[in-house]
């Protein structure tokens, strides 16, 4: 069941007000019955006492309408909940003003019923596999990269979903799987067997192991088959026939940090593990990109751990050497330049955007973030530091090559950063010792603003004409008549977009991809001069190039 989330902005008053209003399919229009509908008061941006006012609840009736009777003034997190339907990705919360008339106020919500999928998997043979792991990953159809990732297994356990809630899912032995209440989109399905399966028959000599097949009968995900689900319909009789592939043997070592043979050390490859007990390694694996992790706890250093990629092609592999390596401290300070009031960021509640989504931050959270991403995307190795005036933050990194972002703090803007006391203008870092990382916010940065035409539910995105400024890019959202606003951007010229909700993270994947290029003739070019406003109305940019 996923819970869904609008603000409902209310002015202080003493009035009684009757909010009522109707929950619909988004796709047939038709009223939703049984819909819970909950108003819960937010705690006023001040108080640090327990919030005890009233909670509101009520369910739609069949024809999806809803009556709330003497709600009092103040400010509400509206919730709509009904298992198999979610708020469209393009729905943006909205603020409603509950005046101190105690007018009634009107609401209206869309839901969209979500999909699901069924089928089972089959050996070379047309035998079912009765316990087999399969990955539903989502793609966005414009960029070609993951936009998250479900798995399941065929013995009715959910291990991971991002899209939705764990749930199970059944199976009857002959290799079934299903999975419902998943948003619309464009998926790929993959199979892979456990590791307790029997192995495929050898040919020509050469021993063979199943390999992860995509939808039907793919050994490579370039040639998988997409799978498109509808909003509220079901894709059945899917089958995933396993393919299997000559096996070829990677060995290696993992050492020290001084030079040592590991002992014991843990491997991690795709679902598998291994611990090599005199360090070295000897892994049978099918031809493709694999990523090998190895850790190890050491009384001396902690846990170390190492990972590369392998890429199999034919024949076997020799000599692969892991180098554990410990965390290196990270140290980052933030000088406000005029220094920042001391409680602005203690007591007032402020709105950041993340992808393209309103997020309201309660007291004491700073805006001002730093995040070092991995550039390696099989990488779990990331950080992200808040960052407050007058008090350093600090954090650990794996040695690695990192994407960092930090995020614009208005009115100030990022005008500088120094690693280890010297100056970057890129976005990318090498992480080898340990770093320290200056940052300086200024305020004289230049504000834009404008419309974007026939638009109410959008973002617009700027990204720096100088691809290694220190801020790569800023975004902010429309209201309801397509206005947008930036308050502080750094001076220089940018790029500039107008995209719905779903594009923002399409463009924002191009930039950290280095994709830009398909989308810079939709741009729009303007340059922000310091403590100036500049003006730019905009039409809106379609992502789906």
């Amino acid at each position: 069941m996923r819970l869904l989330f609008v603000l409902l902005l209310a002015a202080p008053a003493f009035a009684q007000t009757l909010v009522e209003g109707s929950v619909a399919n988004s796709i047939t229009k038709a009223g939703i019955g049984d819909v819970k509908v909950v108003l819960q008061p937010m705690r006023p941006a001040d108080s640090v006492k327990p919030d005890n006012r009233t909670k509101y609840e009520t369910t739609t009736h069949p024809w999806g309408g809803f009556r709330i009777e003497d709600v009092a003034a103040g400010t509400y997190w509206i919730t709509y909940t009904k298992a198999g339907y979610r708020l469209p990705a393009s729905a943006r919360p909205k603020p409603i003003e509950i005046r101190e008339s105690g007018d009634p106020v009107k609401l209206q919500a869309d839901l969209e019923p979500l999909s699901s999928l069924s089928g089972r998997v089959l050996d070379d043979r047309g035998e079912p596999i009765a316990i087999a792991r399969l990955e539903l990953t989502k793609i966005d159809a414009a960029l070609g990269r993951d936009a998250g990732t479900s798995v399941l297994t065929t013995d009715g356990s959910v291990v991971f979903s991002e899209f939705t809630p764990p749930k199970m899912i059944s199976s009857d032995g002959d290799g079934v799987f299903s999975l419902a209440d998943q948003p619309a989109g464009t998926y790929l399905l993959s199979a892979s067997v456990p590791t307790n399966y029997d192995p495929p028959p050898p040919l020509e000599g050469r021993d063979r192991a199943w390999v992860t097949t995509y939808y039907p009968n793919a050994s490579f995900r370039d040639s998988a088959a997409k799978i498109i689900l509808q909003p509220g319909t079901a894709a059945t009789d899917l089958e995933i026939k396993m393919q299997a592939a000559p096996v070829h043997h990677v060995r290696g070592s993992v050492v020290t940090p001084k030079n040592e043979l590991a002992l014991n050390a843990i491997l991690r490859i795709g679902t598998d593990v291994v611990v090599t007990e005199d360090g070295n390694f000897d892994i049978p694996l099918v031809d493709g990109e694999w990523r090998i992790s190895a850790q190890l706890s050491d009384e001396e250093f902690g846990l170390l751990k190492a990972s590369e990629t392998v890429r199999v092609t034919g024949r076997d592999m020799e000599n692969v050497r892991l180098r554990l390596s410990a965390q290196v401290a990270i140290t980052a300070t933030i000088v406000y330049d005029p220094p920042r009031e001391a409680d602005s960021d203690q007591k007032a509640w402020r709105t950041v955007v993340y992808e393209g989504r309103e997020i309201l931050m309660p007291p004491a959270v700073s805006p001002a973030q730093l995040s070092f991403i991995s550039r390696d995307r099989n990488s779990e190795f990331s950080a992200f530091l808040q960052l407050k005036q007058d008090k350093p933050a600090r954090s650990q990194l794996y040695p690695g090559s990192y994407d960092f972002h930090i995020n614009d703090d208005p009115p100030y803007f990022v005008d500088s950063v120094r690693i280890a006391n010297r100056a970057t203008t890129g976005a990318q870092i090498d992480i080898v010792a340990l770093a320290s990382i200056d940052v300086v916010m200024r305020k004289t940065g230049g504000s834009l603003s404008g419309k974007v035409e026939n638009a109410t539910v959008c973002s617009v995105v700027t990204q720096s004409v100088l691809s290694t400024a220190p801020r790569l890019d800023s975004t902010v959202p429309c209201d309801k008549d397509g206005r947008y606003n930036f308050s502080a951007l750094r001076p220089g010229d940018y790029f500039l977009w107008a995209v719905t909700p779903e594009g923002v993270g399409r463009l924002r994947g191009a930039i950290f991809d280095r994709h830009l290029d398909r989308y810079l003739s939709a741009a729009t070019r303007i340059t922000i001069r310091p403590r100036e406003s500049s003006t730019a109305d905009l039409k809106l940019t379609s992502m789906d190039q």
